[in-house]
């Protein structure tokens, strides 16, 4: 798709025309990379109500993804006083991460990236693909195993506030959303980060 938009495809330009006749013109799909100027000065040219930027780690001009997402965050707090708008932004690293961290995981930085991000956050929620029912029944009858579901976690940010998260019924073929959802938690339980090295 990116490759056609860069040739000007003549069905490029038709979407194009209706997504403006449907929206009078208020959607914006800027391509990238950009590093974090080239992002302040198109949102002053463009001047939007709503910024979505996927995802954060994919600026720019950085060694790495937790480089990328401090230097955005310190970035975005500024710019919440500056810009009259809206930011959502798609991101890898924050409420997976943390609860991970909480219980016993350790070594990715990805929970850190994810503290950073709710300090200039308002609202989040992060999705992610769950893995399948691979368990097999008490009798090891074979059996099918259950498509993995999509799982959104909801969370108030500012003051680092934990979040509920919910199991969405999704339907792979058409890529939607059918509107039912049940809550989950992680199953994982917790365990100790250090071991007794004599043994005992």
């Amino acid at each position: 798709a990116v490759e056609a938009m860069r040739r000007k495809d003549e069905r490029v330009e038709t979407a194009m025309r209706k997504r403006a006749e449907l929206d009078a013109g208020r959607f914006h799909i800027v391509d990238g990379p950009h590093d974090l100027a080239a992002v302040r000065r198109i949102v002053d040219e463009v001047r939007p109500g709503v910024v979505i930027l996927d995802y954060l780690t994919a600026l720019d001009g950085y060694r790495s993804e937790i480089d990328a997402m401090r230097e955005f965050c310190r970035a975005l707090r500024k710019w919440k006083r500056e810009l009259g708008c809206s930011w959502l932004i798609l991101n890898q690293m924050s409420e997976q991460a943390k609860g991970a961290q909480r219980q016993g995981e350790i070594g990715t930085g990805r929970a850190s990236g994810g503290n950073d991000i709710a300090r200039v956050s308002d609202v989040g929620i992060e999705m992610f693909k769950d893995l399948g029912d691979d368990e097999p029944d008490e009798d090891d009858a074979p059996r099918l195993a259950a498509p993995a579901r999509m799982v959104a976690t909801v969370f108030k940010c500012r003051h680092g506030s934990s979040g509920a998260s919910f199991s969405l019924e999704y339907v792979g073929r058409t890529m939607t959303f059918t509107g039912f959802a049940q809550r989950v938690a992680r199953q994982k339980e917790k365990k100790s980060i250090f071991k007794n090295a004599a043994g005992w």
